[in-house]
């Protein structure tokens, strides 16, 4: 799924990581999904708390009508100083944990054959 800082994360490298994986394409598929919500539930998380309840409110508002990612991004930017930033930071510290989740999973694998 697209959302306003899709183009800020490269989702790639982990989602390679599950091919590591001796899973069916239906299973792949499930982790993909569960990853894209695990990284879009922090990142909203941690925007979420730099926002006033008012400019939250703004921001939902704004959501719900449709507006396009780049008028979501342009307001969080005018609300948030280095957003982008932070967002990035975020990716990378999330990419880090969800990738040694997925190197435990395959050594577990490993050591059940």
């Amino acid at each position: 799924m697209k959302y306003f800082y899709s183009h800020l994360i490269k989702t790639e490298t982990l989602l390679s990581r599950l091919d590591e994986l001796k899973l069916s394409r239906e299973q792949k598929l499930y982790l993909a999904k569960q990853l894209d919500e695990i990284i879009h539930h922090e990142i909203m998380d941690a925007v979420l708390l730099k926002l006033t309840e008012e400019d939250k409110r703004i921001l939902w508002t704004k959501m719900v009508a449709g507006s396009s990612n780049d008028i979501l991004l342009e307001f969080l930017n005018e609300k948030v100083d280095n957003i982008e930033k932070e967002i990035t930071v975020i990716f990378a510290a999330l990419e880090d944990e969800l990738g040694q989740d997925i190197t435990e999973a395959l050594v577990l694998a490993n050591e059940r054959m």
